[in-house]
């Protein structure tokens, strides 16, 4: 024989009282419920945004390095060159020649009979 008491399952019947205390019970619990998974989608938005924002940095990164360079934006100067049917585009700080952009007949005629005092520098090379 098994020692200690012998214990069976049976069903007791719940009061109104004990049912309501229940339910009140059980709403705080749906309550919490709701605020740890608010809780979650608020810590969960802020980790998205900065692992959206790591994988931002990490593509220009490696774009970068796979392309060996990167596009900045600089100040540029135009100085056209009529007897050469062009205006050269140099950066203002290092005087580098960006580009050449042929001149339109109008523009030719323009800086070729006006007395222009600038003509600009001779691009660095």
């Amino acid at each position: 024989m098994p020692e200690g008491p012998l214990m069976e399952i049976v069903r007791e019947q719940l009061t109104d009282e004990e049912i309501h205390r229940r339910c009140l019970l059980l709403a705080r619990e749906v309550q919490t419920r709701f605020d740890l998974q608010a809780e979650k989608a608020a810590a969960s938005a802020g980790f998205n945004g900065q692992i959206k924002e790591a994988e931002e940095r990490i593509a220009k990164l490696s774009d970068a390095i796979n392309k060996g360079y990167v596009e900045v934006e600089v100040e540029v100067e135009m100085y056209p060159k009529p007897e050469e049917n062009v205006k050269l585009y140099l950066r203002r700080d290092t005087g580098a020649e960006i580009r050449r952009v042929a001149m339109s007949w109008e523009e030719r005629q323009e800086w070729l009979f006006d007395d222009k005092p600038d003509k600009g520098p001779e691009p660095e090379k």
